[in-house]
């Protein structure tokens, strides 16, 4: 799925970029404004299949971008989300007005982002499938899907050794002592770009392709004592009793895959490169996750394909044992000190304008300035546990956002100031908490471990 997200703040566009990445979007791009975004999406030599918008930028803001995608005719049923704060739902009624679809809120909840994503992307396909043209919808009703293919594997026309279907596979899993399972290797090996490689290919190639894959991985491990099946998704699963592949044979199936389709000549033209996993220890994985333990052998997928269901857990928690939350919040941290410069160029402009507020020089402008940066505050810091700093951003820019109502600009001013000076507390305190100046002057995080 092509996603195109755009905000105005380095720092939010990072933590997004991080939130889908990890969610398993790979194929994103950023944009820094809205007229960057619209650059991006003129100069796209395919089309963007979702869009997550940032509400409040300085050029464009988000519901005004909102309403120029949403008028070009190649994207006037495009997945539109709104990236809101807390404080930024009123917003909500003028963007869906502007055709948003949807939305999502900071800081990111990695379940509610994950879902908001995939409705998008149910909504991205169905829209496909309706612009396809009448020939195309007849013709991939002749041809066998992806789950044909996983029915027919070990008794059709692909007959290779070791793979079986996903019901036989878990089923065989299930007979295998504890003794046995603890000592087999899990093995990942995913079909790189395959979301696009399938859409261009035919129903007749991408078998030709599932094929090809399989009978690679069967010539290598032909002498070995492995069962395999096909999960859906590019994705094959791999067990191997008593041993794990080397490096060199993953490979060996990468060079064996190569041949074949230089020899064969059969299907999608594209270089086809597999990803292998790090083989797994079905002793490493917690009781509930070893495959023979499942209860219900597979399920259907948002795209209708069968997968296998405990395929997430092997691959993806039971590797490095966080969850995608978890593993967000990791990374996010790692953010802290480019933050903690962003919070003190924050402290030095707020700190101007508060001055300007006192002498009664400050104007609208200047009001509309703290509203953005004390926005750009309140949407960053709590994602990295900044939680009561977040709390006094979302009030000083909530009263800043306020301020044109009174049309009293003396009285605006006054009633922003205390506000003001308990956001500057804050920002002072969070650098001072989190950093420490070394004999050299320079600054180090004070949560790093010493030596």
């Amino acid at each position: 799925m092509k996603i195109l997200g755009v905000d105005d703040d380095l720092m939010a566009r990072s933590m997004l970029f991080e939130a889908l990445k990890i969610s398993g979007y790979d194929d994103v791009q950023m944009a820094s404004s809205g007229t960057d975004a619209l650059r991006k999406i003129q100069e796209s030599a395919t089309p963007f299949e979702c869009f997550l918008l940032d509400i409040q930028m300085d050029d464009l803001d988000g519901i005004q971008l909102c309403e120029l995608i949403r008028n070009m005719p190649a994207y006037s049923e495009t997945p539109i989300i709104m990236v809101t704060g807390l404080s930024e739902k009123h917003y909500m009624e003028s963007a869906f007005d502007a055709g948003a679809t949807d939305y999502v809120t900071k800081p990111f909840d990695m379940l509610e982002l994950g879902t908001r994503i995939k409705i998008a992307d149910n909504i991205s396909k169905k829209i496909k499938r309706i612009s396809s043209n009448e020939a195309e919808i007849q013709s991939l009703k002749k041809r066998p899907n992806e789950t044909d293919f996983t029915q027919d594997m070990p008794m059709g026309r692909f007959q290779v050794g070791g793979f079986l279907k996903p019901e036989l596979f878990e089923d065989r899993l299930r007979q295998l002592s504890q003794s046995d399972l603890a000592e087999s290797a899990l093995v990942k090996c995913q079909i790189a770009q395959f979301e696009q490689i399938s859409t261009r290919c035919t129903g007749k190639d991408l078998d030709a392709l599932l094929a090809d894959v399989s009978t690679a991985i069967g010539n290598v491990f032909e002498d070995q004592n492995f069962l395999a099946t096909y999960g859906g998704h590019g994705m094959f699963v791999l067990i191997f009793r008593r041993s794990a592949p080397s490096e060199q044979e993953f490979f060996r199936v990468q060079e064996a895959l190569n041949q074949i389709r230089l020899s064969a000549d059969s299907g999608c033209s594209d270089f086809i490169m597999l990803r292998f996993s790090e083989p797994v220890f079905c002793s490493q994985l917690p009781g509930q996750e070893i495959p023979g333990s499942m209860h219900d052998g597979q399920v259907d997928d948002a795209s209708g394909n069968r997968s296998l269901n405990f395929t997430h857990g092997m691959f993806g928690e039971a590797e490095d044992r966080e969850t995608p939350q978890q593993k967000l919040e990791r990374r996010l941290k790692r953010m802290i000190p480019n933050y903690l410069s962003v919070l003190n160029e924050s402290m030095a402009r707020l700190d101007r304008l508060q001055e300007k507020l006192k002498s009664s020089l400050g104007d609208w402008s200047d009001i509309d300035e703290i509203e953005r940066t004390a926005h750009k505050i309140a949407g960053v810091a709590p994602s990295l546990g900044f939680s009561d700093l977040g709390a006094a951003a979302s009030e000083t820019e909530k009263l800043a956002a306020q301020a044109p109502a009174s049309k009293n600009l003396q009285l605006s001013c006054l009633s922003l100031e205390s506000s003001l000076g308990v956001l500057l507390d804050k920002i002072e305190d969070t650098i001072v908490d989190n950093f420490e100046y070394t004999d050299s002057g320079e600054l180090k995080d004070s949560r790093a471990p010493t030596a």
